[in-house]
């Protein structure tokens, strides 16, 4: 059985316009990335807005991105966050040294590709603290902390590129 997500991808115009134009996005390869290397969609299209407006000629690319459910890890889902700390205890078991370099964002970061390689899958999403510190004085005085749905696309076999739709 497939899955299928609906992801919000952030960018300039220019390189949606490429984007759609080569039906190619590049897979961001920073080594502090959430969820490893990967082309990165917001699960909101408002989160990518918010994204995307940094730059100063934004738009919004709406993907359909279509994954073998064996391929995918949504790891706002407690069995796969236990599939992943077992992982990484298997990891830690075997004295590999790599993976423990850098800080805990960077290690976060090559255990998701490692991860992600050794279970050949393909999609992953996870819930996070968001980056947008807009109110964040006035919602940390009530204990809320705002959150953002991250999708990332290591094969990006999986987007459906002939349904791209830049939406701004």
């Amino acid at each position: 059985m497939n899955i299928e997500i609906l992801g919000y991808h952030g960018t300039t115009q220019n390189s949606a316009l490429n984007i759609i134009e080569n039906n190619n996005f590049k897979k961001s390869t920073k080594k502090n990335e959430w969820l490893g290397h990967g082309v990165y969609f917001y699960e909101l299209y408002e989160k990518a807005e918010w994204w995307g407006s940094r730059n100063e000629k934004p738009a919004i690319i709406k993907s359909n991105i279509l994954v073998p459910e064996k391929y995918y890890i949504n790891l706002d889902k407690p069995s796969e966050e236990d599939k992943l700390a077992e992982f990484i205890k298997f990891v830690e078991r075997s004295g590999k040294k790599f993976i423990v370099s850098g800080d805990k964002i960077e290690k976060r970061c090559k255990l998701m590709n490692l991860y992600m390689k050794y279970g050949d899958f393909k999609v992953i999403s996870a819930t996070f603290p968001s980056t947008n510190k807009n109110y964040k004085n006035h919602l940390d005085s009530i204990g809320y902390v705002r959150t953002e749905k991250q999708i990332c696309v290591h094969d990006t076999e999986c987007i459906v590129y002939n349904e791209l739709e830049v939406m701004s």
